[in-house]
This record gives C-alpha cells, sequence and structure tokens, in this order.
C-alpha cells in the first residue's frame, strides 16, 4: 500500500461499507417507496433494510446455497432487485443479473453458463422464459 493518496486507504468490501453504513445511521432513511395507487411515500431506514438483506442471505442458505453458489436475478429496477443482489453477497453467494429483455434462449443460456442455483423472477412473465 501506498503511504498516501488513494493508494493508502485500506480495501473495502461491499458488506463492509453496507454494514459501516448501518451502524454509523442506522435510523436514517436508505430509500422511499409509494406503492402503486397511493400518493403516499414510505421509507426504510439502514437497520431495517440491512435486516431485510440479511433475511433474503438466510433464506437462499436455508435452501442449501454454499458460498459462491449464484444467483440470476432477473426483474426491472426495484428495491426488490436491490435486496435480492446484496442479500446474496451477505449470503456468500454471487448475484447475477439478467437483462429483462432476454428471450428464454438466453436466460436459459446464462442460467446454464452461470450455474445458477436459483433464479429470482420480479413476476410470472420472466418465470415463463425459464
Amino acid at each position: 500500500m501506498a503511504s498516501s493518496g488513494v493508494g493508502s486507504i485500506a480495501p473495502q468490501t461491499v458488506v463492509d461499507i453496507f454494514r459501516s453504513t448501518v451502524e454509523r445511521v442506522p435510523d436514517s432513511p436508505v430509500y422511499y417507496t409509494k406503492a402503486i395507487g397511493s400518493s403516499d411515500y414510505t421509507f426504510k431506514t439502514w437497520a431495517q433494510y440491512y435486516a431485510d438483506c440479511r433475511k433474503f442471505a438466510k433464506s437462499l442458505i436455508a435452501l442449501g446455497l454454499a458460498p459462491f453458489h449464484v444467483i440470476n436475478i432477473i426483474g426491472f429496477n426495484s428495491i426488490e432487485w436491490v435486496t435480492a443482489c446484496i442479500g446474496a453477497i451477505l449470503g456468500g453467494c454471487i448475484p447475477a443479473g439478467v437483462y429483462t429483455t432476454s428471450n428464454p434462449e438466453a436466460c436459459h443460456f446464462i442460467a446454464d453458463h452461470s450455474e445458477a442455483h436459483v433464479v429470482l423472477c420480479d413476476g410470472v412473465a420472466q418465470l415463463e422464459k425459464y
């Protein structure tokens, strides 16, 4: 490591930074959402978001996934997508995003070549591609 500048900063993982943020500002809002048909926004705190990600990680582990197993995630941008991605990382897995515009052949190719153990879909239309 360098003695000064950017090269002197110890490397951190996504998990390190996430946990550090949760410890620093657990009750601060991390994101706001608005339900379809509602004019009201609700928010989750960093602590709540971390708990959601941990629940997802524990679910993968309960399904029998082990470190470095791959999960494919196909869906539109949403907090659920990001929760699954970070939750997979917390569980030691590797998240691999799949474009929603991918056709069934591409979805099968990605699942096969990434050796996906789980495919997470945001709805029936995406599920039918598998």
